[in-house]
């Protein structure tokens, strides 16, 4: 997967103890000049409290590289999935080129394996390596670029969140066909996130009917990357983040079965642009075809040509055809959409 390493090294878990002060140096590796540690951004991969796999590529006694691993469950048409969100990756630029950050990646491979894990998903600015390590494109999202004056305004109707409304951020976060499955602790640490918007859309009695999350952290700012609700209601959501924020337009990310919002987008005459979700790997490809009524051969083709293995013709393809674990699009497969886990 990389070049044979010049330099000694040993891969071994991040103690707790060690977590506090080696938050400093990755953010140095991840973020040099941002003002915002990547703890705080992503508290359930690297928070104070975060139940995550750290794995550290070690050299002389100093840590020279880094990777996380955070286990989430997922609610999908196809059942439960065990998914484990890859972050973190980063490396001393003093130790770059030796394949430490390929030999974290096996290292973690093979740790999610003994784990169960149903799929690996990461997001890669640089996809070389990830590729290397068997990951592909893979999912499905579609992005909107809302401009102010096409937004309804509901002013009156509109509040910042508070812990106060957990309960009701769950049960729309829930009612959904795909999402995290996440306790009322994770989403008091998601509601701390720094530099984030989140607002709901009250009815009359001022339960929330719908949310909108914008702008967490240092990544995604002026893009509402999580929502639920009705497609009226989030529009005009996405009008208040643009005022709070003094925006002329904002960005909204959302799934392929959020059709509703989609058409009340586009017959507005706002473009939408398709792409794909992020980078995948199936540890258990067979098993996962089976539940979605597919099968693959001794020779490794799908049978009934129900879908095909993705080859390098279909990675070149448009992104928006690439779907469940690296495969085609075809009737009756589930467009892969991991809600949820941006804000993590």
């Amino acid at each position: 997967m990389s070049a044979p390493s010049t330099i000694r090294f040993k891969v071994r878990e991040l103690a707790p103890s060690e977590q506090a002060r080696f938050a400093q140096v990755l953010d140095h590796w991840l973020r040099p000049d941002a003002a915002i540690s990547a703890s705080e951004d992503c508290p359930l991969l690297l928070g104070r409290g975060a139940r995550s796999l750290r794995l550290v590529a070690e050299c002389d006694g100093q840590i020279a590289a880094h990777v996380a691993l955070h286990i989430q469950r997922m609610r999908t048409p196809i059942g439960l999935l065990r998914v484990g969100v890859v972050g973190a990756v980063a490396t001393d630029p003093a130790q770059r080129g030796h394949g430490l950050a390929s030999a974290l990646i096996t290292r973690l491979q093979q740790e999610a394996r003994t784990l169960n894990l149903d799929v690996l998903v990461l997001w890669a600015t640089q996809p070389g390596l990830y590729e290397r390590a068997g990951f592909v494109r893979a999912g499905q999202e579609w992005l909107a670029l809302l401009p102010l004056q096409e937004l309804p305004d509901a002013t009156t109707r509109i509040r910042p969140a508070t812990e106060k409304d957990i309960a009701a951020l769950m049960r729309l976060h829930d009612a959904e066909a795909v999402g995290t499955l996440r306790s009322v602790a994770h989403w008091e640490e998601l509601l701390a996130i720094p530099a984030m918007t989140v607002l709901v859309h009250a009815r009359s009695a001022g339960v929330p009917d719908a949310y909108a999350a914008c702008g967490k952290g240092h990544d995604l700012q002026g893009c509402i990357h999580e929502w639920a609700g009705p497609p009226q209601a989030l529009l005009a959501l996405a009008r208040r983040c643009c005022l709070l924020e003094n925006r002329t337009e904002i960005v909204v990310m959302g799934a392929p079965f959020q059709q509703a919002a989609l058409q009340e987008i586009t017959k507005r005459g706002i473009s939408v642009v398709h792409g794909a979700l992020g980078m995948l790997q199936a540890l258990n490809p067979n098993d996962l075809l089976a539940r979605v009524g597919a099968k693959i051969d001794s020779d490794g083709s799908l049978r009934d040509n129900a879908a095909r293995v993705i080859t390098n013709e279909a990675m070149n393809a448009t992104p928006a055809e690439v779907t469940l674990f690296g495969l085609n699009a075809q009737r009756g497969l589930l467009p892969l959409y991991l809600k949820g886990l941006d804000s993590m």
